[in-house]
């Protein structure tokens, strides 16, 4: 039964008779023709070459008839057929690695610039304290747009000293859409001296987005801020 690789070995027999192949091509050669019989069937007909090639009497050629010269122009035939066969080798495999760079290249482009969206599109605010609500604290939000929503960056700063009495320490973001749908993005707990950055993320997109609002655990909104161009 004959390897699938048969068709990249297929011309080294020669080569292999009259020794021309490198010490770890043989050793490749000789693993191969453990499972392939066609490779096998080549080299024993070509076992008896060296030996004639050997009895070529050590004349000048000029002296040689043409049928005493011809082993030797087929010694260099074939030789030069082999490294014609190792350049063509060569040039497939410069041309594979080379395809294969364009190809790796257009894969990891296209998904960048279908997810991330240029720098001009992001949208920062900060939310301003609702009147009639106690906050000490001072929220940023930055969106960006992305093809599945918006991507939500929260960045909450507060005090060293909290009014536990007052402030209640739970709080979640709120994204209400142009249509008047309100979703709640991200919930945390308020951390006193710090400045805590959330990740968070809506369905909505950017352009529905029509404002945000920080609310306490009871649902009440102290901080909001709407989103310009709505």
């Amino acid at each position: 039964m004959t390897r699938p690789d048969h068709e990249g070995f297929a011309e080294w027999d020669a080569a292999y008779v009259l020794g021309a192949l490198t010490p770890a091509d043989r050793r490749a050669y000789e693993e191969h023709m453990q499972q392939c019989p066609l490779c096998r069937d080549a080299v024993n007909a070509l076992a008896s070459m060296p030996g004639l090639l050997a009895q070529i009497r050590p004349e000048s050629e000029a002296d040689l008839p043409d049928q005493h010269r011809e082993p030797v122009d087929l010694m260099d035939a074939m030789l030069r057929k082999e490294d014609r066969r190792r350049v063509r080798r060569r040039h497939r495999l410069l041309v594979w690695a080379t395809a294969a760079a364009a190809v790796l290249v257009l894969v990891l482009a296209i998904p960048a610039a279908l997810v991330h969206q240029p720098a001009d599109d992001v949208v920062s605010v900060g939310l301003e304290p609702v009147d009639s609500a106690y906050s000490p604290m001072d929220v940023d939000v930055t969106l960006a747009p992305e093809a599945w929503g918006t991507r939500l960056s929260i960045e909450c700063e507060y005090p060293a000293q909290l009014d536990y009495q007052r402030q209640q320490t739970w709080y979640a973001l709120v994204v209400t859409d142009v249509d008047g749908t309100s979703t709640r993005a991200s919930t945390w707990q308020a951390v006193p001296g710090d400045t805590v950055v959330l990740g968070a993320a809506t369905a909505v997109s950017l352009d529905g987005v029509a404002s945000l609002a920080v609310v306490t655990a009871g649902g009440e909104e102290v901080l909001t801020a709407t989103i310009p161009g709505q």
